[in-house]
């Protein structure tokens, strides 16, 4: 599923769709970190969640042509 995503992001018109669905994928991976209260691994997936956030606002207006 993120390999899809990951290749849905390389195309303009279906990236705000991509990040979407991986912004989901990494809210799940925080959640299970949380969870299991292990702080160490949490910086990778909140910094994804952030590049992902960008994308998906940063094509929003292009997918609305």
């Amino acid at each position: 599923a993120e390999a899809a995503g990951a290749l849905l992001l390389l195309f303009p018109r279906l990236a705000s769709y991509a990040a979407g669905f991986l912004i989901a994928i990494m809210l799940g991976a925080v959640a299970t970190l949380i969870t299991n209260a292990s702080d160490l691994g949490l910086t990778v997936p909140l910094v994804h969640l952030v590049v992902l956030a960008i994308i998906m606002r940063s094509r929003w207006p292009y997918r609305l042509r």
